[in-house]
């Protein structure tokens, strides 16, 4: 089959370096490159960064009321220093339930939970075994819509060897010819082999050719015959070259090639999907890009390669790695599980010096498995010298908000009452208190505290954008071809301007695409959340309980208690997450950028490159802000003021 079509960069190795298809995506180094003890992580040896904090710091103390009352600040004296939470961090895995509800959800399949047999399906234990995951959970997807006939190519399908790349290369390829009519090289090297699409690929051709000053005749192999790769609409059979790469994903264990099966015999004459055109198309067409990988179908017309899938995993260190023939290995590689994350997150919106009343959240956030929890929250809203209101929430056990690792490029739930499975349960502890200002200017606070079971359903959206970036840039490609050299002959005038077209959409093309260029390499993600309280069924049968304190201008206060089945409020976050820095942002898009610099000499800092943001300007001259610290012109309370005490009217 012909395969390989992009090319490993791997200076350290000695690769040939080509570009046979879409805009390659470069093996970088992992971003961490020095070690760090972990303690949620024994079993870590992968080299990661040093955090910026210190490592990984101990989890806050419980918050202690304040000092001071209700004026806004610090908290008082007894409250927790959040300055001093550090990253949370762990190692991640593939997550097999995810795969499922995002087949079940987009392509309206149920996946088994194992693969059933297939041809070749023993080649995968030869490969990285990262990438047979890929792989048996794309033959899952492909069975789960009803296919049962394709499988993995027998012996070039899989792994191989350097030796089989290059008897493979070499097949309907010509020698180049030297000065003396003699084949330049001695066919060791890619650079020595030509291919002649016009020439009979169908036998082996000898020559025989005489050195003019030694007038040595020499009998040599100028064009391997082809491989068989099917009969034209006449029947006739077509023999051609296998690939277009001299070391390929195939020679790294991150590359396959389907093909047909019939009674379990290979049979390169049918087209693939030729028996199950709907179960092919879903699964590579769809899931191919979905999962991460490179399919071969999206490559230019002249190389198109439907048969094709590779894998492109980031190395940790490009200098030490596999050699050809040796797949990699998982410590070789980065599949982008390890991930970092502030333990605390403010998001802010308000506007400079304070010009406007503000609205903080607080997240505290704990690793539970392979998700990231909400264990405590709070908002602080309005002005630091007037009116505010402040919420201290607390869940216990803490709520889920959204996986530390999302194996495909998107998952959307958009949940309703109906979605019991992914409800979440748990008991909650709310503190609210507010001060203002009675007709008369006097100050007036209210105090309530709320604790009971809360049945919230969680929607979230959320992009993986290393995935969907590498999606993007090898799909997208300029849609005008080159014009034919018999137009330049016939009509050289109209030959030009169709180039000069082409050129200037492939110079689009090449701006589109350089806009991803920063997400292609890094591990971000992009969010949207938000967990709303559920009501009626099961919820009905909780109760919460409310504790309240009034107090008037004069200080005279109301104690107040009550019960009620529904909780009101939830939590909405939009979130982007840098997970191999452990940043966090408002979102990812356009970077302004500069028209000077950098940006004009072609480097990534050009305006309209995608990166994580850290704020957002609103049309009303505010402007949020999602930051481990505690924005500039924020004010914060970290714990609530204490009540009054009783104070009744008499």
């Amino acid at each position: 089959m012909r395969a390989d079509r992009r090319i490993m960069l791997c200076a350290a190795l000695s690769l040939t370096l080509c570009a046979f298809a879409a805009p390659a995506r470069a093996l970088s180094p992992a971003p961490w490159q020095t070690p760090q003890n972990n303690p949620e992580d024994e079993d870590l040896t992968t080299p990661r960064p040093e955090p910026s904090s210190g490592g990984t710091a101990a989890k806050p103390a419980k918050a202690a009321p304040p000092k001071t009352g209700g004026k806004p600040g610090s908290g008082g004296s007894g409250a927790p220093d959040d300055s001093a939470s550090g990253p949370l961090s762990g190692t991640a895995s593939w997550d097999a339930e995810i795969v499922k509800e995002f087949c079940k959800k987009n392509y309206h399949i149920d996946l088994a939970d194992e693969v059933r047999s297939f041809p070749g399906l023993a080649m995968l234990d030869k490969v990285n075994p990262e990438f047979a995951t890929r792989i048996k959970t794309l033959m899952r997807i492909y069975q789960a819509a009803g296919g049962s006939t394709i499988g993995i190519v027998p012996r070039s399908g899989g792994l191989r060897s350097a030796e089989d790349q290059l008897n493979d290369f070499t097949k309907g390829r010509s020698l180049k010819t030297g000065g003396f009519d003699v084949p330049a090289g001695n066919g060791s090297h890619g650079e020595d082999w030509y291919y002649d699409k016009t020439a009979d690929h169908s036998k082996d051709l000898y020559a025989d050719f005489t050195d003019t000053k030694t007038k040595k005749t020499t009998h040599a192999l100028v064009r391997r015959a082809g491989e068989f790769l099917g009969k034209d609409k006449d029947h006739n059979k077509i023999y051609g070259k296998v690939t277009d790469v001299w070391i390929g994903w195939h020679n790294f264990g991150v590359a396959v090639d389907f093909g047909e099966f019939l009674a379990g015999k290979y049979d390169p004459n049918l087209p693939l999907g030729a028996t199950m055109a709907g179960a092919w198309g879903r699964a590579m067409i769809e899931a191919t890009g979905d999962l991460g990988l490179g399919w071969g179908g999206w490559w230019d017309d002249s190389l198109n390669d439907p048969a094709h899938v590779e894998w492109h995993p980031r190395l940790h260190d490009v200098k030490h790695t596999s050699k050809p023939g040796h797949a990699l290995r998982d410590d070789q590689i980065d599949a982008s599980y390890r991930w970092r994350i502030p333990e605390t997150i403010y998001v802010w919106t308000g506007a400079d010096g304070g010009m406007k009343p503000q609205n903080l959240q607080v997240l505290h956030l704990v690793r539970d498995g392979q998700w990231i929890a909400l264990d405590r929250e709070r908002r602080i809203v309005g002005r630091q010298d007037g009116d505010w209101t402040g919420t201290w929430t607390r869940y216990d056990p803490p709520v889920h908000l959204f996986p530390t690792y999302l194996p495909v490029r998107r998952l959307s739930r958009d949940l309703g009452d109906a979605d019991i499975g992914f409800r979440i349960k748990s008991n909650v502890t709310r503190e609210t208190f507010s001060l203002g200002h009675d007709s008369d200017g006097k100050i007036v606070k209210q105090h309530v505290q709320s604790s009971g079971t809360a049945h919230l359903c969680p929607n979230l959206r959320i992009t993986n954008w290393e995935l969907e970036s590498f999606g993007i840039m090898v799909r997208t490609k300029p849609r005008t071809k080159l014009p034919s050299a018999d137009l330049k002959k016939s009509n050289p005038q109209f030959y030009q301007q169709l180039s000069d077209a082409c050129a200037q959409e492939a110079a689009i093309h090449a701006q589109g695409l350089l806009k991803y260029g920063r997400l292609i390499d890094r591990s971000v993600y992009e969010l949207e959340l938000q967990l709303a309280p559920i009501n009626g069924g099961e919820a009905s049968k909780s109760t919460v309980t409310t504790k309240g304190q009034r107090v008037d201008g004069d200080g005279t206060t109301d104690e107040y208690e009550s019960q009620v089945e529904t909780w009101i409020g939830g939590v909405n976050l939009r979130l982007a997450w840098d997970r191999d820095k452990g940043k966090v942002g408002f979102a990812v898009g356009p970077d302004p950028g500069s028209s000077t610099g950098a940006a004009a000499k072609g480097k990534p800092d050009a305006p309209g490159v995608y990166d994580l943001r850290d704020r957002n300007i609103w049309n009303d001259g505010t402007y949020t802000i999602v930051s481990d610290k505690l924005p500039h012109d924020a004010w914060d309370v970290q714990s609530p003021p204490p009540r009054d005490p009783v104070n009744h009217k008499k």
